[in-house]
């Protein structure tokens, strides 16, 4: 699986400032916010200065966007077996 370069440096980065932590969650390594990372999530989710562009995106597309719809695009390029 092919994934932006950028996505691991930002997971290292979380899970280093200890705004995220490793689980396992239905058999597979899961990275989930945690305490901390919640509490800053909450103060940027009111902040009505930061990440606008960002939110209206996620306000709009987020309820489109499930397990099935990223399982679909990431199979997507993969040659049928």
């Amino acid at each position: 699986m092919r994934v932006e370069p950028a996505f691991g440096r930002n997971v290292d980065l979380m899970t280093g400032g200890q705004l995220a932590e490793w689980r396992v969650a239905n058999g597979r390594a899961a990275i989930c916010l945690s305490e901390k990372g919640k509490k800053i999530a909450k103060v940027l989710e009111n902040d009505n200065n930061s990440f606008v562009v960002e939110k209206a995106f996620l306000k709009e597309f987020s309820n489109k966007v499930t397990e099935a719809f990223v399982n679909q695009i990431l199979l997507a390029n993969k040659a049928p077996s």
